[in-house]
C-alpha cells in the first residue's frame, strides 16, 4: 500500500496552453485565441483536475519553441500531458503544417518564412521524444492554406497531418480537419471548441 503511494505522489499533471491571436501573414486578428486559453485554464484549475497549468500569450518565436520543446521533454513516464494550440495552422506547399508565430510571414515572393513558425515537425519531434506516455494535444485552429497552393478538396483536408501526429500514447482533438476561410462570429461568447467539438469542416477560427 505505500509503494502505491509513492508511485501516485510521483506521477504529475501538466498543461501548456498557448493563444497566438496574431500574425504577419495579413489574416483577421484571433480575439478567441487568449479566451479559449483562459476558459480552459479555469476548467482544469476549476475541478479539481490536479493539473499544473502554464499559459502562453503571442510569445516571441524562440520562446515559445524552447517552452514547448521542454514542456514535454522534462517529463516523467507517468506523467499526464495536455497541450493547447490556439492560433493559425498553416499548410504550405510541402503539405506539412506549420503553426503561426505572432512574427509569421511571408517573403517577398509570397513564400510562407517557415523559420518563422513552430513547424508541427518540431512539435511531433518533442512529443515523440517525450518520456510521458500519456499525452493530449488540443488543436483549437483555423487551418489555411498559403498563397502557393491550389485550394482542391484533397489540398483542404489536414487528415493526413494529423495521422502523422497520432500515436499509440497519444490523443490528438482538433476543432476541425479542413482548412477554413470564415472567422467566428464576434458574438459568440462561449469557448469555440467546446461548442464545435464534434463536427467537422466547422467554418469558424479559434
Amino acid at each position: 500500500m505505500q509503494l502505491g503511494s509513492d508511485v501516485n505522489k510521483s506521477m504529475a499533471k501538466v498543461a501548456l496552453l498557448v493563444g497566438i491571436s496574431t500574425c504577419e501573414v495579413g489574416l483577421p486578428l484571433l480575439n478567441r485565441a487568449r479566451t479559449n486559453v483562459e476558459v480552459l485554464k479555469r476548467a482544469l484549475q476549476g475541478t479539481n483536475s490536479g493539473f499544473d497549468v502554464k499559459t502562453l500569450h503571442d510569445p516571441p518565436l524562440p520562446e515559445l519553441t524552447e517552452i514547448v520543446e521542454q514542456f514535454f521533454r522534462h517529463r516523467e513516464h507517468d506523467d499526464q500531458i495536455l497541450f493547447l494550440f490556439s492560433g493559425y495552422g498553416i499548410k504550405d506547399t510541402d503539405d506539412q503544417l506549420y503553426l503561426a508565430a505572432p512574427t509569421t510571414a511571408l517573403d517577398d515572393r509570397g513564400n510562407l518564412i517557415r523559420a518563422r513558425t513552430l513547424p508541427a515537425s518540431f512539435l511531433q519531434n518533442v512529443m515523440d521524444s517525450s518520456p510521458a506516455w500519456r499525452q493530449v494535444v488540443i488543436f483549437d485552429c483555423c487551418f489555411r492554406l498559403t498563397p502557393g497552393i491550389q485550394p482542391t478538396e484533397d489540398s483542404g483536408s489536414m487528415e493526413d497531418v494529423f495521422d502523422h501526429l497520432i500515436g499509440d500514447r497519444r490523443v490528438i482533438l482538433s476543432a476541425s480537419t479542413r482548412t477554413q476561410q470564415e472567422t467566428e462570429p464576434e458574438n459568440l461568447d462561449a469557448w469555440s471548441y467546446t461548442r464545435y467539438h464534434g463536427r467537422r469542416g466547422c467554418n469558424r477560427c479559434g
